[in-house]
Order: structure tokens, then C-alpha cells, then sequence
């Protein structure tokens, strides 16, 4: 009986959802200023960065001509940086999960609707190398970000002369799995579609419902200021990284399938706030609406 009512409470809340989230039939998206390009043109062509190429020896050895040089080629690919604290060849990064409140529902209705189909899944974070070349990290996200509306951790990042590529992915993952570099993207009209039409594959399959791109140096953390709606970016992204010799695939493979992740999930920019990561998950709440 407890779990026929559990079903129907899913069921309705469901229904509910879907009415504030389709609007004459199509999705609602996100259209806040955070989502916009400010510039389209800009990044509809490809710049020409003029980054100084170096070689592994020279690494960490660069002077400041060549710092304003990799900081202003950084700001025209649309990247943001933020220092880090690093000891023992390791940078402290804390993250802080956050919802926030939203006319429409977002990621944290999404997530919720997976692991109430599936108790036994988890909310996994994890921080993971893209090309490969070092272990990730992972957090095993505390029920309570659902309910408090926050969860916070620090990770403990590998720090090398030479830039490394992370992915930020949330991910719902079974009982002992530690990685979601590898699990499939949904975004959040497929799972609202499939719950709503009780084809929910949610008992089945774990997947990516948060994903963000960043660069790792000693001189911190970088991150898209907006996420590009345009090919011209991740162009000179990957123009960037050949430059500074960062570690990757030889065609820069990795770029593409980070866009893909990007634009297929749509998250909400990261924020850069005294030296923490915040990352905001949209929650429908009706006084948002207002």
C-alpha cells in the first residue's frame, strides 16, 4: 500500500511538473541572461589567438609577457579564471552544489523524479580528466542537497606546469560505481518526457544530468564565462591547447564531445566566488514565478 501511494505520488507530481514545464507544446528553456550569448559574432568566427608555443621543458618557466599573453588569448576564447591553493603538487578545490529557484522545472526535478524511481541509485559528483591522463575524482552527493538545498566537498586536484581538461559531471549512479565520465547525457526534456509517459528507463539506466568544462594549471582554474551557443570558441579552444602543449588527442577529440556534453545538458554556468566552485541546479519554485 506504502508504495502504491509512493507511485502515485510520483505519478501526480509528475503531471504537475509537465503542465508548468510544456507551454504550447514545446519545452520551456532557459532564456536567463546566464544562458545568452553576449556576443554572437564574436563567437561565430574563429580568432586568431597568437598564443606563444612552447615545449614541455618550457613550461613552468614562463615569464610575464608570456602569462599576459596565454591571460588575454584565455578572455577572447571566453574563459574565466579563478586562482587555487596548491600544496604538495595538489590544488584545493571546493564545490558547492546549490539549487536554485526556477519558474520552470530544472535539473534538481529531474534528478529527484531518477532517484525516486530508484532508491537504490545515488547522486554521484565527480571531477574527471577528459583526455584520460589522470584518475578522477568522485563524491557521493548527500540526500540532503534535495532537501537543505546544499552539499559542499573539496577535491583534491592533481596540479601539473602543463593544462590539464576536467569534466564537473552529476550523474545517477548504482550502488559501487565511482565515474560518470563514461555514463550516457540526458537532458532534462527526455526525462520529464519519459517519466510523463511512464516509460521512465530510469530502474535501468544511470546517466549525466549536469555537466562543466574547465582547465587545470598552476595558475588555477578556467571555465567558459557563458557556455557557447557557436562553433568559434571550441575552435579556438582547441587552438589554444596545441599552443600551450596541453595533454589531449592529436585532433583534439575530446573538445567535441565536451561541446556535445555542453550543449546537449545546457547546465547553468559555473560562478567563481572567493576561491569556491558554486554550480546551480534549477528547482521549480512557484514564487518564482512571481
Amino acid at each position: 500500500m506504502t508504495q502504491n501511494r509512493v507511485l502515485i505520488f510520483v505519478t501526480v507530481t509528475t503531471l504537475l511538473l509537465a503542465i508548468v514545464y510544456f507551454k504550447n507544446g514545446e519545452p520551456v528553456r532557459d532564456t536567463s541572461p546566464q544562458s545568452l550569448n553576449p556576443n554572437p559574432k564574436a563567437n561565430a568566427q574563429i580568432i586568431d589567438l597568437k598564443t606563444p608555443q612552447v615545449s614541455k621543458e618550457q613550461i613552468g618557466k614562463l615569464n610575464f609577457q608570456q602569462l599576459v599573453q596565454r591571460d588575454k588569448a584565455e578572455k577572447s576564447i571566453g574563459l574565466k579564471r579563478m586562482p587555487l591553493e596548491v600544496d604538495g603538487g595538489k590544488a584545493s578545490l571546493k564545490v558547492v552544489l546549490k539549487l536554485k529557484p526556477s519558474c520552470s522545472p530544472g535539473d534538481a526535478d529531474a534528478i529527484l523524479q531518477e532517484l525516486t524511481m530508484d532508491p537504490s541509485h545515488k547522486l554521484l559528483a565527480t571531477f574527471e580528466d577528459i583526455t584520460g591522463k589522470e584518475k578522477g575524482l568522485s563524491w557521493e552527493v548527500p540526500e540532503t542537497l534535495l532537501k537543505n538545498g546544499i552539499a559542499e566537498t573539496v577535491f583534491k586536484v592533481p596540479v601539473k606546469p602543463e593544462p590539464s581538461q576536467y569534466g564537473f559531471f552529476l550523474c545517477t549512479a548504482k550502488k559501487n560505481d565511482s565515474t560518470c565520465i563514461e555514463k550516457e547525457v540526458s537532458d532534462i526534456n527526455t526525462i520529464f518526457t519519459e517519466h510523463l509517459t511512464q516509460n521512465s528507463s530510469s530502474e535501468e539506466v544511470v546517466r549525466n544530468i549536469f555537466f562543466q568544462y574547465f582547465i587545470v594549471d598552476e595558475r588555477g582554474l578556467a571555465t567558459f564565462t557563458r557556455i557557447p551557443k557557436f562553433d568559434g570558441p571550441y575552435q579556438n579552444l582547441k587552438q589554444y591547447l596545441n599552443d600551450v602543449n596541453a595533454p589531449g588527442k592529436s585532433n583534439r577529440a575530446e573538445i567535441d564531445a565536451m561541446k556535445e556534453n555542453l550543449q546537449t545538458l545546457d547546465s547553468l554556468p559555473s560562478i567563481f566566488s572567493q576561491g569556491t566552485l558554486v554550480l546551480e541546479l534549477p528547482k521549480f519554485r512557484e514564487t518564482a514565478c512571481q
